[in-house]
């Protein structure tokens, strides 16, 4: 998912105990932010923000997103946040990982 209009999202149904999501951090500021809501849970959002505060390189950043919770079907519901600014780095979803 490499996106940066505000609003767009990805949907996900898994079946697992363990969910985490691996995206990009960039030092080409300023990037696009997203919002995780893990089965519809929006007051407990998870914010991915592709901003990293480093100055030597981009990174791949892994966000613990359930950690041994119930095994069964989960929803997760990646969006992009409105920003401030028009011109920034696309987000960029590289996996979602499940056990």
């Amino acid at each position: 998912m490499d996106r940066k209009k505000a609003g767009d999202s990805i949907h996900f149904e898994v079946t697992a105990s363990c969910i985490a999501v691996q995206y990009r951090k960039t030092i080409q500021l300023p990037a696009a932010r997203a919002e995780l809501v893990l089965d519809g849970d929006k007051e407990k959002a998870i914010l991915l923000d592709g901003n990293f505060d480093e100055d030597w390189g981009d990174c791949l950043y892994l966000e613990k997103v359930l950690h041994h919770g119930e095994k069964k079907i989960h929803t997760v519901d990646i969006t992009i946040l409105p920003e401030e600014v028009t011109d920034t780095t696309p987000f960029y979803l590289m996996s979602l990982i499940i056990a």
